[in-house]
């Protein structure tokens, strides 16, 4: 559970137990300094929380400001941000709304990835070009989030190079006869490790971040996975009648 901490009027964190007792230790949190999360009715000191024996304040409605003068070695404010820096998406949906969108879905993911890259690096592109082209811009799309992961010392253990190349395979898969071509619903599956990766680096950053981490289907999803589902059931029945003769074939 995350906390603030007030000391001579001024806001820092959020911090876990674990950041106050370790700054505690080093004296960079006091016992008297004022500590509150999104549940506690009151503001209640460190040594209160931490139940370390020092003498108890009473709880403030609202953190005071105090009269001594600054402490030097105050912590500084972590900084909070609306969005995190990648369209974050679980892995779960990822593959429920690649299947029920017959891979739609991921022109739509590299448009809000494309977003995202913009409005962080200030760059003069346009997501919605390097979207249509996905299969060439996938490429520079992988190699970026695994350049960020590397900076943000996520593991990754995938080759953008590789991932890319599987994108315009499955795409070539789709133009198979006989059926085979149903094979392209399993697309997603380039997609995951860039997916995992993504949540990785976005869940650092889930304390200082408001945006939702996206695990769940919304209404329009679900509308999506309905009407998308009985499409591609039909398509998988049509396509195992054809292969095995009991269809004409065009």
């Amino acid at each position: 559970m995350p906390y603030q901490l007030s000391r001579d009027g001024q806001l820092f964190g959020p911090y876990t137990l674990e950041d106050l007792q370790r700054y505690l230790a080093t004296n960079n949190v006091l016992p008297g300094d004022l500590v509150k999360s999104e549940s506690d009715p009151e503001w209640v000191t460190v040594a209160q929380l931490l139940d370390i024996g020092a003498a108890p304040l009473a709880g403030f409605s609202s953190p005071p400001a105090w009269e001594s003068e600054p402490i030097a070695n105050a912590i500084p404010a972590q900084p909070t941000r609306a969005t995190y820096p990648f369209f974050p998406v679980s892995v779960p949906k990822f593959i429920v709304m690649s299947l029920c969108t017959l891979g739609l879905y991921h022109v739509y993911w590299a448009y809000k990835s494309w977003v995202r890259i913009r409005d962080e690096s200030g760059e003069d592109l346009m997501p919605w070009a390097r979207a249509f082209f996905i299969g060439i811009f996938n490429f520079s799309l992988f190699d970026r989030i695994q350049s960020h992961a590397s900076q943000a010392e996520v593991p990754t253990g995938w080759n953008p190079v590789v991932l890319g190349a599987g994108v315009l395979i499955f795409g070539a898969i789709s133009r198979l006869p006989h059926g085979w071509g149903m094979l392209s619903l399993l697309s997603f599956i380039p997609y995951i490790p860039i997916v995992a990766t993504i949540a990785k680096i976005n869940e650092k950053l889930v304390r200082v971040t408001t945006e939702s981490p996206n695990r769940r289907l919304t209404a329009v999803n679900i509308v999506w996975v309905v009407i998308g589902g009985i499409i591609v059931v039909l398509a998988i029945v049509g396509s195992v009648g054809e292969a095995s003769g009991v269809l004409p074939s065009n």
